[in-house]
């Protein structure tokens, strides 16, 4: 491994993550395989968790993802919404994997369903009034073609900067629908809690790139966990997320029936 005077270091495979913040101690998953390695130390609460805050702190991913599931089931909205709640427990559970072993196999259990879920929010945003097979299949495609390839490649920079593409476009596309119901019956509901999905993202966001850019510094004062934090963060702005679709399926099935 050659390392650089910052927290990125190069890889024999050429593929770029971040400097190991070792403790010391030797740990049950050493040799590491993951192509990352994130700002907390290792091992250094337990032998048996390489990241333990960040292991940790997958724990609300599981508990917003079943709260999500349950105000679906609840609400009786269409099943890929539904699915899409799961998707938060899986991504929770592979989170807790990778962060626990470091390896490359749980590395790609933590993004690969992201990338999943991601493609389905933006079926379930494509399919308000009705099913969009060629959405659909457009976004499956995508998400098996770069499945097969991360997991053949394992290019860190081009998951994320697929997912943050996947992210923007979702975004956006949900501002659209949330503005275009302004005037509705759950315009306000819609509203307040768009709101609140963005500005959690936005603040995990500014986290998980605090923690990413400025490592050495944070370490200096004793590493605030960042990372762990951008955790929570993205679990209530993904749970949020869930809730704003629920409301907008639940106005289109409204819209729909005073059609009818």
């Amino acid at each position: 491994m050659i390392h650089l005077k910052s927290t990125w270091h190069l890889q024999d495979s050429g593929a770029a993550g971040f400097a190991p913040q070792f403790n010391g101690t030797s740990g049950w998953w050493e040799p590491h395989t993951a192509k990352i390695d994130w700002c907390e130390k290792n091992y250094v609460q337990s032998t048996a968790i390489a990241e333990f805050w960040n292991t940790a702190s997958t724990l609300p991913m599981c508990i917003l993802g079943y709260c999500a599931y349950r105000d679906c089931k609840e609400a009786c909205v269409d099943p890929s919404v539904t699915l899409l709640a799961i998707m938060l427990v899986v991504i929770g559970v592979g989170s807790a994997a990778f962060h626990a072993t470091l390896s490359y196999t749980s590395q790609l259990l933590d993004e690969v369903p992201m990338i999943l879920a991601l493609s389905l929010f933006l079926v379930c945003l494509s399919e308000l009034k009705g099913k969009n097979w060629r959405m659909r299949y457009s976004l499956l495609g995508y998400a098996s073609v770069f499945t097969v390839l991360h997991c053949l490649c394992g290019f860190t920079l081009a998951f994320q900067v697929a997912m943050m593409t996947l992210i923007s476009a979702g975004g956006g596309w949900l501002r659209h629908h949330v503005h275009g119901a302004a005037s509705s019956i759950h315009g306000q509901a819609l509203n307040r809690t768009f709101v609140r999905h963005a500005a959690l993202a936005l603040v995990g966001w500014f986290m998980w790139m605090s923690d990413n850019s400025l490592c050495g510094i944070l370490s200096a004062i004793g590493n605030p966990q960042f990372h762990a934090w951008w955790h929570v963060m993205i679990a209530a702005s993904y749970h949020q997320g869930v809730a704003v679709l629920v409301l907008l399926h639940l106005e289109a099935e409204s819209s729909k029936k005073h059609q009818d």
